[in-house]
């Protein structure tokens, strides 16, 4: 789902690759404005805040998490990992153990471990 030069595959304009089987084919009509989002876009990869595959520094200390799926079609299972400083295998890391608290319908009950 990526282009040559590295950016995500997505046909923005008449004339990208595609355009017409996820935008006119599905029945938009392009006026002065531009549609500004795909009928249905199955990308390979999850896209966080505009970053693929996003990753932080944190400090040793625990932390509360707000999270929502705004996938239609899709749910996921997360799973937090920790890696020694500077790399990005996961194989090389631990899975880190956290609490849910609350789901769709609010607080939970009791919390979760996973």
């Amino acid at each position: 789902m990526f282009k040559e030069d590295g950016q995500l595959f997505y046909p923005a304009f008449p004339g990208d690759p595609y355009w017409a089987d996820f935008i006119t084919d599905e029945g938009a009509t392009i006026d002065d404005l531009e549609p500004s989002a795909l009928a249905e876009f199955f990308g390979d990869v999850m896209v966080v805040n505009g970053k693929i595959w996003p990753k932080v520094d944190v400090e040793p200390r625990n932390y509360r998490l707000r999270l929502l799926n705004g996938c239609d079609s899709r749910f996921m299972v997360l799973e937090l990992f920790a890696v020694p400083l500077g790399q990005t295998d996961f194989s090389n890391g631990s899975k880190v153990p956290f609490l849910v608290i609350g789901g769709d319908q609010g607080p939970a009950s009791q919390q979760t471990n996973t």
